[in-house]
């Protein structure tokens, strides 16, 4: 069985920029990351939003910052 190269691509406190979808542009911090789905959870901050806001991407979507 092969393993998705992209499933072990970030780890938990990596900043990361995002390169698609709503949040585009944002730059936000990896909170979790998901081996199965190959999905992570980001903390982003949102203008208008007091504190971080989490969201899921597929890492994909996602680029070192």
């Amino acid at each position: 069985m092969e393993t998705d190269p992209q499933s072990n691509r970030f780890k938990k406190r990596d900043r990361v920029r995002i390169d698609e979808g709503t949040f585009k542009d944002f730059v936000g911090v990896v909170d979790l990351v998901s081996d199965l789905n190959g999905r992570a959870v980001v903390m982003i901050k949102v203008p208008g939003v007091r504190g971080s806001t989490p969201v899921e991407l597929e890492q994909r979507q996602l680029d070192p910052a």
